[in-house]
């Protein structure tokens, strides 16, 4: 049983006050379409969200949204 919404992503986080949400994914890995239809309402309510299949792409994202990570 999960204690989470289906299609939440995997990672909720606030970061310098934004709303930031990640899922997670393998290099071979794909979102379903509920995954990425959440993504979509986050984003389209001021969110961050965003797929990321490495450490790298969460800092590339965050960068892109002008997320610093301190």
């Amino acid at each position: 049983m999960s204690a989470n919404k289906r299609g939440t992503p995997d990672i909720l986080a606030v970061i310098n006050g934004r709303f930031v949400a990640i899922e997670v994914k393998t290099e071979k890995g794909k979102a379903s379409a509920i995954q990425q239809a959440q993504i979509r309402r986050i984003q389209q309510a001021g969110g961050v969200a965003f797929i990321a299949k490495s450490v790298d792409e969460v800092i590339e994202n965050l960068a892109i949204s002008d997320i610093a990570l301190d």
